[in-house]
């Protein structure tokens, strides 16, 4: 499997071919390029990856689709950028100032690369749990608002009338029954 480790900077002017020859790249990379200022000095330890390293290069920076996952812990960022081309997945992993490590990536693994990075972090990725708790705080139509809803909707009121209409509804159980569009 080939490696590069390079910037951003390095590997882009590694491939770079001509005027022009960004306008392919994903436009994060080439916001990403020209906006670093003057080109850094060339990098043998890039180049002597070869053609394999160039052509990984070049294929992140291309891919039509970049999904990027970054995570700050104090003063360290640490970033996935994952392109995705019809050939498979491609993958940059940074550390801060550092130089990204390049490599290949199955498709198949994406997920377990940006669960990897979020799960070192410390985030939590356990499935969320539904808990329904029954007590006093529990929001409930009396047996005689339940009549009334019973009727109002079954003359045709919509429901948001019917129960915005019943007598001594909580205020709380009248806002989530006739709530529409986001909730925050």
């Amino acid at each position: 499997m080939t490696e590069v480790i390079a910037t951003v900077e390095h590997a882009a002017q590694w491939v770079r071919r001509g005027p022009g020859s960004t306008a392919r790249w994903n436009p994060v990379y080439r916001a990403l390029v020209d906006g670093a200022g003057p080109p850094p000095p060339r990098s043998p330890e890039v180049e002597g990856t070869g053609a394999a390293g160039a052509d990984l290069v070049l294929r992140q920076l291309t891919s039509p689709a970049l999904l990027i996952v970054a995570v700050t812990e104090g003063e360290r960022t640490r970033r996935l950028r994952i392109g995705l081309d019809p050939a498979g997945a491609t993958l940059e992993r940074a550390d801060d100032d550092h130089p990204s490590r390049w490599t290949e990536l199955a498709a198949a693994e994406v997920p377990a690369a940006v669960s990897s990075l979020l799960e070192e972090s410390g985030i939590d990725l356990a499935p969320a749990r539904l808990e329904v708790a029954s007590g006093e705080d529990a929001l409930r139509l009396s047996p005689e608002q339940n009549r009334l809803a019973y009727a109002a909707l079954a003359d045709g009121v919509p429901a948001g009338e019917a129960f915005a209409d019943l007598p001594d509804l909580d205020d709380s159980l009248r806002d989530a029954l006739t709530a529409t569009g986001p909730r925050l």
